[in-house]
């Protein structure tokens, strides 16, 4: 589905068969839909902030945000995420329940099945954090969002504990995805060695 936005400056156009917009089945045709919607409006809100933004090199640093085991987003089960429709990034098998900025920033959306936050550093980098696959399935139920829209966090606040044991009885993968949306592949370093939350996990090269 392609959507376009007629603005004052310019005009965008936004895929929205991005992650929740690709159906896995029939039942979760709808709950993708809305992700889709949910990245459209995230991306839309800041890009053009975004534009004038001056960077600074810290923020240009992204550090894992959960234990566990760093992965090339090409490795994971989600149809969208292994390809990098949703943008460059990776993927972390996580070892413990807590969930942590990954960023100094803004809260700019959290989803309202508490699966997906996004997230925008001061120098305009947007970040999705998303917590298993297909999880939004799950209405929320496993999840537990300590941050709202508006707050200001800094890298290792809690985001959100979520329940991966009770995410794998039900059958889905615990996959927490980190992605930067408004970047490019070639615009991110990611460093497949880390393992502890807080230790370095991209470093942005690019500045749009």
């Amino acid at each position: 589905f392609f959507f376009f936005f007629n603005d004052t400056a310019t005009t965008e156009i936004y895929t929205l068969s991005l992650h929740d917009a690709l159906p896995i089945s029939q039942g979760s045709l709808r709950s993708r839909n809305v992700l889709g919607l949910f990245l459209l409006l995230f991306r839309r809100k800041n890009m053009f902030q975004s534009l004038f933004k001056k960077s600074k090199s810290n923020e240009n640093k992204i550090v894992l945000l959960c234990n566990g085991t760093v992965h090339p987003l090409s490795a994971s089960k989600d149809p969208v995420f292994s390809v990098g429709m949703m943008g460059p990034g990776c993927f972390i098998s996580p070892e413990t329940d807590y969930v942590y900025s990954p960023v100094d920033g803004t809260v700019v959306m959290v989803f309202p099945t508490k699966h997906a936050i996004g997230l925008k550093t001061d120098s305009g980098i947007e970040v999705v954090v998303h917590m298993g696959v297909d999880t939004v399935q799950l209405g929320g139920s496993c999840f537990d969002v300590v941050v709202s829209q508006g707050d200001k966090i800094r890298k290792g606040d809690l985001l959100a504990t979520a329940k991966f044991g009770a995410i794998r009885a039900a059958g889905y993968d615990t996959d927490v995805f980190v992605v930067l949306t408004n970047r490019q592949p070639g615009d991110i370093r990611v460093y497949f060695d880390t393992c502890k939350h807080g230790e370095l996990l991209m470093d942005v090269i690019s500045q749009n």
